[in-house]
């Protein structure tokens, strides 16, 4: 069982590991390569305006995931944000390759840029599926605050109504 427990532990390790690497590698490219980042965005089958706010918001956004995912206490929600942001991630580039926009310019950084569609396609569900086994692997531990206090007041509760 301890064994066992040790497998789980350092599988989440590395799923975590590997989420937060691809989060901050994808907002340091986009960063470290600002201009070209643009002009991609304003590239994309978008509306100007969308692109404008994906733009500010979208590096941040990775950002900010892969804190969440690196905290322990904002884990299980950065896994989830991690999860809608990679399915969308994913639709986008099943749409792309069945030709449902008129240009498909990869607005990716660094060397995922060099990808093709079917490599991004396999990257994306690469995380989507670690990103699953981390959510099934991250349970909240059965001895935490609020199952004792639950324990607690069941507990009180009995012993009154054995007293009364």
């Amino acid at each position: 069982m301890i064994v066992k427990k040790m497998i789980k532990e350092i599988v989440l390790f590395i799923v975590i590991l590997l989420i937060v690497m691809m989060w901050l590698y994808a907002s340091s490219s986009k960063y470290f390569d600002l201009a070209g980042f643009k002009r991609d965005m304003h590239k994309q089958p978008f509306p100007t305006l969308l692109s404008d706010i994906l733009i500010i918001i979208l590096p941040p956004i990775e950002i900010t995931t892969a804190l969440m995912v690196a905290w322990q206490k904002t884990r299980r929600i950065g896994l989830v944000v991690t999860e809608v942001l990679m399915a969308a991630f994913t639709i986008y580039i099943i749409a792309i390759m069945f030709n449902f926009f008129p240009r498909v310019p990869c607005s990716c950084g660094g060397i995922i840029k060099s990808f093709r569609w079917e490599e991004h396609l396999i990257f994306n569900l690469f995380f989507v599926a670690i990103g699953i086994i981390g959510l099934l692997l991250n349970k909240a531990p059965e001895n935490n605050n609020i199952q004792k206090l639950k324990i607690e007041n069941d507990y009180k509760s009995i012993s009154r109504a054995k007293s009364g």
